[in-house]
C-alpha cells in the first residue's frame, strides 16, 4: 500500500495532474502563463542582495518559494525592506 502511494504521489502531478489540469483549463492557460511570468519577474526585481546577509540578518526568502497570497507577497516585501535597513545600518 506505501508503494502505490508512493508512486501516485510521483507520478500523480507530472504525468496525470498538470496535462489533465492543462485541458481543463485550456482557455485560461495562455493568461495564467503571463501572470506567472510577471510575478517571477517581480520577485527577481525586488529580491535582496544576498552578499550582505550575516549571521543577526538571514536573507528572507531569496527565491520567493514561500508566497502563497496575497498577504505572504506583501510580508515578504516588507521583510526584504528590514533586511536592507539592517544591511545598511550595521554593515
Amino acid at each position: 500500500m506505501m508503494a502505490v502511494g508512493c508512486l501516485g504521489f510521483l507520478l500523480g502531478p507530472g504525468l496525470i495532474g498538470d496535462p489533465l489540469f492543462s485541458i481543463l483549463n485550456k482557455s485560461k492557460s495562455p493568461a495564467f502563463r503571463v501572470k506567472q511570468k510577471q510575478f517571477a519577474q517581480r520577485i527577481i526585481a525586488k529580491r535582496v542582495d544576498a552578499s550582505r546577509q550575516s549571521m543577526s540578518n538571514p536573507v528572507p526568502d531569496y527565491y520567493g518559494e514561500k508566497i502563497g497570497s496575497l498577504k505572504d507577497y506583501r510580508q515578504w516585501l516588507r521583510d526584504c525592506n528590514a533586511y536592507r535597513r539592517k544591511a545598511r545600518e550595521f554593515i
